[in-house]
């Protein structure tokens, strides 16, 4: 099943194409996709993986907690469709073992892809930043360039302890949090300045999000609230990421999948209960990092079953502030965009006017003198 939803108010409205915005901005009504904003349509889950396998090969794909579960997936299938992963992770020895096998496994395969270790503790600035510069001197063929960064890296909830009424209460532990949330913040800024160093190819950010971001999760309140965070942070990111630092950005969410950042008692209460199959992840990945016409949306997975989701009226419900912020936004990329690609030519075209019209001058300074000269003769 796919198809394309809204989530949040109460109500589910579809993304189609509706009209232009009324002239007041009292209500808006609608946006045209993609003219009104950098957002594409919502995505279309029909067309077929064998030109989307085609196009992330060559590409360097940068995987936070790439070394178990989904990341690892993510790593081992980019690999073989012949992209070279970095594969990063705190826990070094895992990650090493991962980067190995993938690399045994590509041996063999024609326009094979690569993968390389790199240890990092994504909940660090300055971890993730030598992290990315490590990357790009290891870039393959010495090119500099990052194509896509999954910012996956995640753990679960690390806070389960029962508060003793006989004691001050300690304070929360918040590295689920600052995982989650904060690392992939760190991932997303960083991310942004290194994907734009990128001279040609895809510029492409994915952020691996949850269901826990739309549902209530009990015992689950800073694994919860860190997915409902980065929901939050991506619908703000996705229009102003393009204009901004000329990276698209997506998302992908979710349900439970057996990976080992499951906790014992989820698995136990998921008992005979269908989770997201590992594969239909790894598609949904592939699906935007080989499709680069896919910009700003969001996809939930549950037991075969992709939506593309759209946050409180999505696009369709944007207030007045949001709305000129973005049109001014559309409108300086747009700008930055044309200069970029015609401003050498209008440059050259105003010196060769300029050029021309010196010379006539000259010429005709050089006959008016000489002119002159002949008529006192």
């Amino acid at each position: 099943m796919s198809r394309s939803r809204s989530v949040g108010g109460g109500r589910g409205r579809s993304t189609r194409t509706t009209g232009f915005l009324d002239s007041n901005y009292g209500r808006p009504q609608g946006f045209q996709y993609p003219r009104d904003v950098l957002v594409s349509a919502p995505v279309d889950f029909s067309t077929p993986m064998a030109r989307l396998n085609r196009n992330v090969a060559g590409q360097l794909i940068v995987v936070t907690g790439g070394a178990s579960g989904i990341g690892e997936a993510c790593c081992r299938r980019l690999a073989l469709l012949g992209a070279h992963v970095a594969v990063c992770d705190l826990n070094k020895e895992k990650g090493e073992e991962i980067a190995t096998a993938i690399q045994r496994s590509v041996r063999d395969i024609e326009g094979r892809g690569s993968a390389r270790f790199f240890r990092c503790d994504v909940s660090n600035w300055e971890s993730q930043s030598q992290m990315f510069v490590d990357i790009l001197d290891w870039s393959p063929a010495g090119r500099g360039v990052i194509n896509c960064v999954i910012a996956n890296a995640g753990i679960s909830e690390a806070d389960l302890k029962s508060l003793d009424p006989h004691q001050p209460p300690p304070p929360p532990n918040l590295a689920t949090f600052n995982v989650n949330y904060v690392g992939a913040l760190y991932t997303i800024r960083l991310a942004q300045y290194f994907l734009r160093k990128s001279p040609s190819g895809d510029r492409h950010l994915l952020i691996m999000g949850s269901f826990a971001g739309f549902l209530h999760s009990p015992l689950a309140c800073l694994y919860s609230s860190s997915k409902h965070g980065l929901i939050g942070l991506f619908a703000s990111l996705r229009l102003t990421s393009l204009p901004q630092h000329k990276v698209r950005i997506n998302m992908l969410n979710p349900y439970f999948v057996r990976t080992p950042i499951m906790p014992t008692a989820v698995s136990m209460l998921m008992v005979g209960h269908q989770l997201v199959d590992m594969d239909q992840c790894t598609n949904l990945v592939v699906r935007f990092c080989g499709d680069n016409k896919i910009m700003g949306r969001m996809v939930a997975i549950g037991p075969n079953m992709e939506e593309d989701v759209e946050i409180g009226g999505g696009l369709e419900e944007i207030e007045v502030f949001s709305r000129r912020a973005v049109k001014a936004l559309n409108v300086a990329y747009r700008t930055s965009w044309w200069f970029n690609r015609y401003g050498r030519i209008v440059r050259d075209l105003i010196v060769l006017v300029l050029g021309l019209v010196w010379v006539n001058w000259v010429l005709g300074f050089r006959d008016w003198v000489f002119g002159r000269g002949k008529g006192r003769r």
